[in-house]
C-alpha cells in the first residue's frame, strides 16, 4: 500500500511541477506584438553593406536576438550610448533568428525611445557570415573616420575597423 501511494506521489509531484514549468513559460512569453512599436525591417546583405557604405559618420552594429541573454545585459548600455551620441554615431540593431513578437517586446523593454535602426536578419545568415552572433559580444565600431570614440568613454580612441558586409 505504501509502495503505490509513494508511486502516486512521485507522479502527482511530477505532473505538478510539468505544469508549473508550463504556466511560467507561457507567461514569460509574448505572442502578440507590442502596440506602437514596429518590428525590425528585415534586411539583405547587400542592403546593409550599402546602408554603411553610404553612411557619413561612424556606425555601431549590436547584433541582438530577444532571446540572448548577453543581449538583454548589454541593451540599457547600448540605448543609452545611442542617446547619448544621437548625433555622432549611427546605431544599428541587427536582430537576429528571432521573431517579431519577441523582438518588439526587446525593443519596447530596452530601446522604447533609443534612436536605433532595428533591422532583422531573420535567418542568420547576415550575422553569421561576418562571426557575429547575439551570444557573444558583437558590438563594435564601424566607421569611415581614422579613429572611434568609445560609447562608455569620450575619451577613449581607437583605430576603427571597416567591416567588409
Amino acid at each position: 500500500m505504501t509502495s503505490r501511494r509513494g508511486t502516486l506521489s512521485i507522479v502527482f509531484r511530477v505532473a505538478l511541477t510539468v505544469l508549473a514549468i508550463a504556466l511560467l513559460s507561457a507567461a514569460c512569453s509574448s505572442s502578440e506584438p507590442v502596440e506602437g512599436i514596429e518590428p525590425p525591417s528585415p534586411v539583405t546583405s547587400e542592403e546593409l553593406q550599402l546602408l554603411l557604405a553610404n553612411s557619413t559618420e561612424p556606425v555601431v552594429v549590436n547584433v541582438w536576438a530577444s532571446w540572448c541573454t548577453p543581449c538583454r545585459s548589454e541593451a540599457p548600455l547600448i540605448g543609452r550610448a545611442a542617446t547619448a551620441y544621437l548625433d555622432d554615431v549611427l546605431f544599428i540593431g541587427l536582430d537576429v533568428r528571432d521573431t517579431p513578437e519577441g523582438a518588439t517586446a526587446f525593443i519596447a523593454e530596452f530601446f522604447p525611445e533609443a534612436p536605433i535602426s532595428h533591422l532583422s536578419d531573420a535567418s542568420g545568415r547576415i550575422s553569421a557570415a561576418h562571426g557575429a552572433s547575439p551570444s557573444r559580444s558583437s558590438i563594435g565600431p564601424v566607421a569611415n573616420s581614422r579613429t572611434c570614440t568609445s560609447a562608455s568613454s569620450t575619451s577613449a580612441r581607437w583605430p576603427c575597423r571597416s567591416m567588409s558586409w
